[in-house]
């Protein structure tokens, strides 16, 4: 495990070096990713100019979400996308076989090589959102409820990269697919609004079936409706195995590699 963090500190430093070349293109893709949040932000500012609730969802509440939201989706970018969007190439061109060759995990190398500072960014100023917003609707919180979000964001982020990389996978059987790290991602975006909202089919199929709800939803109900623990227990469960499956299918992927190189 000390090797792997030693790795990744590395990946991290060189990234930081190569973001530092091209400023600019840090700075305007930064800002970019800013001007989209507070837009989305901004739209439901403007809805609730005319409710005063969406489902049992209060403005701040919604704003709440919807930041946690966004904070979730620059975090996973700035781990994952980045490196999501190079595997079809890496299949492809014959890159993965440099990688496979390595004494190392080839999914955490395919999965962890590229670090976006630039979503980092993002991430950083709706975690601060997020702060003001507890401070100024949701406060004083229990004892535990902090926890308790920060433990379900960490568990969302592994069960939708567990998922999300499942269908990279793809790639190994039906060849260059140049927007396959994209697939995932409409039904991802589904939960930029709350799960319970979405009707008596979507809403189990969502947290239990597909458990994209443990993204924003469950993790912002931690303070509208109180720390649920069950569901602390159940995301724990989830994400261990989906994180084992994406393992599985990863080695069976790789069974059925031809070098693209040979």
């Amino acid at each position: 495990m000390l090797r792997y963090l030693k790795m990744y500190r590395s990946f991290v430093g060189n990234c930081l070096i190569r973001e530092m070349e091209f400023r600019w293109h840090f700075i305007l893709y930064s800002l970019i990713n800013l001007i989209w949040m507070v837009l989305a932000l901004v739209t439901f500012v403007f809805i609730y100019g005319h409710v005063s609730l969406i489902g049992s969802w209060t403005l701040p509440q919604m704003l709440l979400l919807t930041a946690t939201f966004y904070f979730f989706d620059r975090v996973f970018d700035t781990l994952f996308e980045i490196n999501f969007s190079r595997l079809n190439h890496m299949v492809n061109q014959g890159d993965l076989d440099l990688i496979l060759t390595k004494p190392v995990s080839g999914q955490f190398l395919v999965s962890l090589r590229y670090f976006s500072f630039a979503s980092l960014f993002g991430a950083v100023s709706m975690l601060g959102l997020i702060i003001w917003l507890l401070a100024r609707y949701f406060w004083p919180l229990a004892p535990g409820e902090l926890l308790v979000y920060g433990l379900l964001i960490g568990l969302g982020l592994v069960i939708i990269y567990s998922w999300w990389f499942s269908t990279l996978l793809l790639v190994f059987w039906l060849g260059k697919i140049d927007n396959i790290n994209q697939l995932f991602r409409p039904i991802y975006e589904v939960v930029r609004i709350p799960i319970d909202i979405t009707g008596p089919i979507l809403k189990p199929l969502l947290t239990f079936v597909i458990p994209l709800a443990f993204v924003a939803t469950v993790p912002v109900q931690v303070f509208t409706r109180g720390a649920n623990y069950y569901m602390l227990l159940y995301g724990l469960v989830v994400a261990a195995v989906s994180l084992w499956l994406s393992n599985r299918l990863w080695h069976f992927a790789l069974r059925h590699y031809t070098s693209a190189s040979s």
